[in-house]
């Protein structure tokens, strides 16, 4: 629980009290801790003398970014140039120019890979047997001082460090410059190519407008061309630093076994194997605390759990109940939405349903009056057969009553038409009417449109 340093405190008062840790000899802590500072800063120089500098990859992606370039021109010569076997060839060429392009390209740059691995592994090789070197003749004067005057440095330690062979930095730097790869003039080939074909193409094809497009061509090449050195520029400069982070770490290493080494003297002082009972009784109470202590934090721990596992099957529950509700209001909320469209619907059928009758109705009866009015026509304008029928009278009927017999039997005639039966001047029939209409047997109408006519008395 975080006691340990404390109790080792307490432990060394008690037994500096009983008089058990011994007495002080030449090597104080003071002068341990003056000690040990000085052979750190010794450290840290020496570290600052060997540590090389840092690799600085090589740059190659120019040239194969001109081989692509080559390739790219003479595939693009195709256009327009040339009969169909020329064309094949031309497709084949650039073909085979793009595989050896790719295949150089690789191959050097895994030899340049493999040369910079190997020159890192190295430098970090000699770093790691350097440093041991120093760490072992660093630590076996500590040993013999600990096992002599229980944990004091003595002053011999800082002589063997000054003594212990230190690599040489200017050494280390030549080997790194010698680690440099090569540069590769493979793909100035294939540069010279892509300055052949631009020339050739500008050269003796077509009219002005191919040489034109040749031109364009080529430019836009080089374009392509300084993109992808640019690019292949920037990936080579952060494996630089890649490499440069692996000589550091290879360096920090070598510190932390230093500062290690320079600790461990500090650590070897022995407690005697006489514990007073006192301390053993004081050190029993403090584990008991803490066995109780951790006891308590578990059961209170178990108890939050469970109330987070309630808490959980709670609102799961909550929101099962809350999504059944939902489900029950969403279905019967459909139904109420289906049948109020189902009743809107039968009452718009119901209504269109009535409107049909009542013009069916309406039809019926302007049919039947269109089929009566047709039949009057028809026997108005047969004047023999009404003639005849006037001419048939009986003794004692006169004009006005067989005049009064047709409206009877056709319902309604016009006042002309009655004139146009009887032979006599409208002016008579409207005195007929006049008779008639004072006698309440007929009606004088007036319509808006035509001539008067003398209506049944219904």
């Amino acid at each position: 629980m975080g006691t340990g340093s404390s109790d080792y405190a307490e432990i060394l008062a008690i037994f500096e009290k009983q008089g058990g840790a011994g007495k002080a000899k030449k090597g104080t802590p003071k002068n341990q801790g003056q000690q040990r500072k000085e052979l750190a800063s010794q450290k840290e120089q020496q570290a600052k003398a060997s540590q090389p500098e840092k690799a600085k990859p090589s740059m190659h992606g120019v040239f194969a970014s001109l081989g692509y370039t080559f390739a790219f021109i003479i595939g693009a010569g195709i256009y327009g140039y040339g009969s169909y076997t020329d064309s094949v060839q031309t497709i084949l060429l650039g073909a085979g120019t793009c595989v050896v392009t790719l295949l150089s390209y690789l191959l050097l740059h895994l030899i340049h890979r493999k040369a910079g691995i190997i020159r890192v592994q190295a430098d970090s090789g000699h770093h790691a047997k350097a440093d041991a070197s120093r760490a072992k003749a660093d630590v076996s004067p500590a040993k013999a001082d600990a096992s002599r005057a229980k944990a004091d440095v003595s002053p011999a330690k800082a002589e063997l460090a000054k003594k212990a062979p230190s690599p040489d930095p200017s050494k280390k730097q030549e080997k790194a410059k010698k680690a440099k790869p090569s540069g590769h003039p493979l793909f100035a080939v294939f540069g010279y190519a892509f300055a052949f074909i631009l020339g050739a193409g500008i050269y003796g094809y077509g009219s002005s407008t191919d040489s034109v497009q040749a031109i364009l061509l080529g430019a836009g090449t080089c374009v392509v061309t300084l993109l992808s050195y640019l690019l292949l520029h920037f990936i080579h400069r952060k494996a630089g630093i890649i490499h440069a982070q692996a000589d550091s770490g290879h360096q920090a290493k070598a510190d932390a076994s230093h500062a290690k080494a320079d600790v461990s003297p500090a650590k070897a002082v022995k407690i005697p194997s006489a514990v007073p009972a006192e301390l053993t009784q004081k050190v029993a109470k403090v584990r008991e605390a803490e066995e109780k202590a951790m006891q308590e934090a578990r059961i209170e721990a178990q108890k939050l759990v469970k109330e987070k596992q309630q808490f959980v099957a709670e609102e799961r529950a909550w929101k099962k109940d809350i999504s059944t509700k939902e489900r029950q209001e969403q279905r019967t909320g459909k139904a109420k939405e289906a049948f109020q469209k189902a009743k809107g619907l039968l009452e718009k059928e119901e209504k269109h349903l009535a409107m049909l009758v009542e013009k069916k109705k309406a039809l019926v009866e302007a049919q039947e009056q269109l089929k009566l009015k047709e039949q009057q026509k028809k026997e108005l304008f047969d004047l023999g057969s009404l003639k005849a029928f006037v001419k048939n009278k009986k003794p004692y009927e006169t004009d006005i009553d067989k005049a009064y017999a047709l409206i009877e039997k056709y319902g309604s005639m016009k006042l002309s038409d009655i004139a146009g039966i009887f032979e006599v001047e409208q002016k008579t029939i409207e005195e007929w009417a006049r008779i008639l209409e004072q006698h309440k047997l007929c009606l004088v109408h007036y319509p808006a449109f035509g001539s008067a006519e003398l209506r049944k008395v219904k």
